[in-house]
């Protein structure tokens, strides 16, 4: 059963819809009604436009005599022109100095959405999430600048800091990109065969069934014969910062599986060579 459009009484009408013989197409937006099409004199063809517009429906006076239609506002298009540059470069001075003493102060948990308890997520400092969000110039896009302009209250994001005892005792939620496990648990083993093995496992820890570290894998080779089938292979070599470690194709080996620590790492560092921390 479709859910009757309710309308509201209004002096104001689109231009060139008076009669009861005229129909155009409108869409809700922002809890206005929009219009979307010209006016038909054709009520099919009305129909086949308001089927073809998304969200849109068929206005005319048989459906309300009063209804309020506004005609769309333009997008203004603009350059930036560069105006705000000189203040956004000030101002990330004093992010970067923010980021700065936290890290110094070893806060390295950055919090996102702090403002918002429910969604609060933990991060490392090397998240990939986080790349361009504590990159500052990269964070005051084009827009965001041309919004400073527009207020002069506004800024992007920037993650509260704090230390892994305070994250810990807030019980944050912990993203699942970077794993900054707050809990100190060791992270899983996960068991595969060898020749399962590939790219997406490099910068993982190779470990034995025990979960004695061999180090963090380096590359994977695959080898595969003529005779072999598609997707397996006669044997694995997987070489780790420690040596090379050789295996059948069905061989079970073990990784952690928590996140590419060597990715984490070399992330954290561009962090800190940005804003100069120690």
């Amino acid at each position: 059963m479709s859910t009757p459009i309710s309308f509201t009484p209004a002096s104001t009408f689109v231009s060139g819809y008076p009669s009861a013989q005229e129909w155009l197409v409108a869409v809700m937006e922002d809890g206005v009604w929009v219009r979307a099409s010209d006016v038909f004199d054709d009520k099919d063809e009305a129909k086949k436009a308001a089927a073809a517009t998304p969200g849109g429906v068929l206005i005319g006076r048989e459906t309300s005599p009063w209804a309020e239609i506004v005609e769309p506002r333009p997008r203004e298009e603009y350059e930036y022109d560069g105006r705000m540059d000189p203040i956004v470069n000030r101002l990330i001075d004093g992010e970067n100095a923010d980021i700065r003493h936290a890290l110094e102060a070893d806060q390295s948990i950055a919090v996102t959405r702090y403002d918002k308890p429910r969604d609060r997520v933990a991060h490392r400092i090397g998240c990939p999430s986080l790349t361009d969000l504590l990159d500052r110039q990269k964070a005051w896009s084009t827009n965001f600048r041309q919004r400073l302009a527009e207020d002069h209250t506004f800024r992007p994001a920037l993650p509260t800091f704090m230390t892994r005892d305070a994250a810990r005792n807030l019980q944050l939620r912990e993203c699942k990109v970077c794993a900054p496990d707050l809990a100190d648990t060791p992270p899983p083993i996960r068991s595969l065969a060898a020749e399962g093995l590939s790219d997406h496992h490099i910068g993982l820890d190779l470990v034995t069934e025990g979960g004695s570290s061999q180090g963090i894998i380096t590359d994977i080779d695959l080898h595969r014969s003529e005779t072999t089938q598609r997707w397996s292979s006669d044997h694995v070599t997987v070489t780790t910062e420690t040596g090379k470690y050789e295996y059948a194709g069905k061989d079970r080996v073990f990784v952690l599986t928590a996140v590419n620590k060597a990715a984490i790492a070399r992330q954290e560092k561009h962090v800190r060579d940005l804003v100069g921390a120690a």
